[in-house]
């Protein structure tokens, strides 16, 4: 399943991998194009190993297109000695939300190497100032 339910928690915890890309739904299109961030690991316990490597991802972009659907990209770099999985969970959501849906991607790099990646048609599940968070998963 491409979208999945996430509980308040489970979004505080994906909110906290990324810094938002925000755009307001009540704004013009043109002033609501993609912008470009820097997704960081804020919120993580000090020794956390818990798989997450935001770091693999650079070239971050998400944001409502023409039609209004949202989509994100990004490059996912591998800079390890062996071939990787990645799983990119990117999700759509306002300040107030307590339910929304993920969309997840799972992107094979090889060692050494780039791939990028685009999500279209994230889900959306709210109105008013939104924002976009990512959070990257070496397997």
């Amino acid at each position: 399943m491409a979208a999945a339910c996430l509980s308040a928690a489970a979004v505080a915890g994906v909110a906290a991998c990324g810094p938002p890309t925000s755009t307001s739904a009540s704004e013009p299109e043109s002033s609501a194009a993609p912008t470009e961030s820097a997704p960081g690991e804020a919120g993580l316990p000090a020794g956390a190993d818990n798989g997450s490597d935001i770091e693999a991802l650079s070239g971050f972009t998400c944001g409502p297109g023409a039609d209004a659907s949202w989509s994100a990209r990004g490059t996912l770099t591998n800079t390890g000695q062996h071939d990787a999985s990645y799983v990119l969970t990117v999700v759509v959501a306002g300040p107030e939300s307590t339910a929304v849906q993920a969309k997840r991607r799972v992107v094979a790099v090889p060692a050494g190497a780039s791939e990028a990646v685009r999500l279209g048609n994230l889900p959306v599940s709210a109105e008013g100032e939104l924002s976009c968070h990512a959070q990257v998963v070496r397997q």
